[in-house]
């Protein structure tokens, strides 16, 4: 940590290794998405790249917590005598970033964090709050995860407004990942049961399903780590037992998808069908025709074990990445689909998807012929458009692009910039924009998002991700259609 002192106002401002089973078995975890295609991925409570240890973090009750917080309210005396939503909310991120300037001192550090979320909580923004416990969580060994919990117990989401009350529910989402991670599941589940509770009351109808199945999922896997830890204990005294050796190793690969971990145990359990994938799994096969065939024979499991039927077919869509390139026609086709299906169930279970910028390469057409003889540039996609100026000018009859990503992919985001000019004269004729997306691109079209009003830019964030290879961009008038650029985000199958 560094930094500089607490100053003046403006500065201020044969048994598997024992250790290693029973560590992964105590700390239990539900990988993102983002690990499906990594071997071995595994959740470590180290520091990783250098970062510095976490420290215990300052005693509250301690004389020098005390006068820190006193010496923090005599500062900004005038900023706490404020008592409205906006200048708490000020405050708040004002603090955090006087915290960052006193790194160097632990106790002021803290509680300048500390004060920046009780201020964000008065506030009411939870973005706020949850960040600055998010920073506590980097510097001081705390429990992030239960103290973000307490932040969203102890806020109304009824007396939210409807897109405060949306990223409750996303933010309750997002702490219960978290803490299933950490491997945490009743902290998990409580969590979950709180954002389904949200979800209710504020009529979020399309997040209330995500967030019962995120409930069911943390209540299988606990019961899960709960018979591999009882079978891990037993392990240690018969390290040959194929029942233990069946649900340790069911519990890593299939809750877990730690493959390179669990296979050993897979392939020394009780389950005939799933020792002989197991042993050939571990084999790495390299043949395109080989890796189908593992895939195959996971993805029967999967259907045969419904219940776990997840963690096989996960199994399944690895092997499907690595072997579809080595076919053509519907072989490869077929192999893709079920890959896109891993990833829908994934995405309806509130797993979060990658989010990367995946319309460089995109093209697009335009709905009319170019006004004045501007043709559409591909500097719209391509992320070179800059200055004070458009990508394309449509006709006043069809003013419509269409955006083609050359493949399905899960979007969560897009940032459009509006035609520049120095006096801005014509940003107005965007009021209107709206977004479609289609898997064809003569439709049909589902319209996902609409402009307010008018703006020089927009940062759209999704509510859910949206499965498409075309987008729609269009007004719902009669009038010249331009734009500067447009970044689409997301991932590809």
């Amino acid at each position: 940590m560094h930094g500089s002192p607490l100053r003046s106002h403006r500065r201020f401002v044969g048994a598997y290794h024992r250790i290693a089973l029973l560590a992964a078995l105590l700390a239990p975890a539900l990988l993102p998405l983002s690990t499906l295609f990594a071997v071995g991925t595994l959740v470590e409570d180290q520091p990783v790249g250098g970062d510095a240890p976490k420290v215990a973090p300052p005693d509250l009750t301690s004389k020098a917590a005390a006068e820190k917080k006193q010496q923090i309210h005599e500062i900004f005396r005038a900023e706490y005598a404020k008592k409205s939503t906006e200048d708490r909310i000020h405050l708040a991120r004002h603090l955090k970033e006087e915290a960052a300037r006193n790194s160097d001192d632990p106790v002021a550090n803290f509680m300048l964090l500390c004060e920046s979320r009780d201020q964000a909580i008065l506030g009411k923004s939870i973005p706020d709050a949850i960040a600055a416990i998010d920073e506590m969580g980097k510097h001081y060994a705390i429990d992030a995860c239960e103290q973000e919990f307490t932040v969203l117990k102890g806020i109304s989401p009824a007396a939210l407004p409807a897109d405060a009350a949306h990223a409750f529910v996303e933010q309750a989402l997002t702490i219960g990942r978290n803490a299933a991670l950490a491997g945490n599941y009743d902290l998990a589940l409580r969590t979950a049961s709180l954002g389904e509770t949200a979800a209710r009351a504020t009529h979020q109808t399309a997040l209330a399903p995500v967030v019962r199945a995120v409930m069911t999922q943390y209540s299988a896997a606990q019961a899960e780590a709960s018979k591999a830890k009882e079978a891990a204990a037993r392990l240690e005294k018969n390290a040959d037992d194929p029942d233990d050796n069946l649900t340790v190793g069911r519990f890593l690969c299939l809750i877990r998808n730690d493959w390179d971990r669990g296979l050993p145990f897979l392939a020394k359990g009780s389950d005939p069908a799933v020792k002989a994938l197991a042993v050939k799994d571990a084999q790495r096969p390299l043949v395109p025709v080989q890796r189908k065939q593992l895939a195959d024979a996971w993805w029967d499991l999967g259907e045969q074990h419904k219940p776990l039927a997840a963690g096989f077919h996960r199994r399944a869509a690895y092997w499907y990445s690595l072997a579809e390139s080595g076919f053509n026609g519907l072989e490869r086709l077929s192999m893709k689909r079920r890959i896109a299906e891993v990833r829908q169930q994934a995405i309806a279970s509130g797993e979060p998807v990658e989010s990367k910028w995946i319309s460089e390469k995109a093209t697009y057409i335009a709905g009319s012929q170019p006004y004045a003889d501007h043709p559409p540039l591909p500097s719209l996609l391509d992320g070179t458009a800059q200055g004070d100026s458009y990508s394309f000018h449509t006709d006043d009859k069809n003013p419509w692009i269409v955006i083609d990503l050359k493949d399905l992919a899960h979007v969560t985001r897009l940032e459009i910039v509006n035609r520049r000019d120095t006096d801005g004269r014509f940003i107005s004729r965007a009021k209107t924009l709206t977004i479609w997306t289609s898997s064809k691109q003569d439709g049909p079209w589902t319209p996902i998002w609409q402009a307010k009003d008018a703006q020089p830019e927009w940062k759209i964030d999704l509510p859910s991700p949206v499965t498409c290879q075309f987008l729609k961009l269009g007004l719902r008038e009669s009038t010249g259609f331009h734009l500067l650029s447009v970044k689409v985000f997301g991932s590809f199958d």
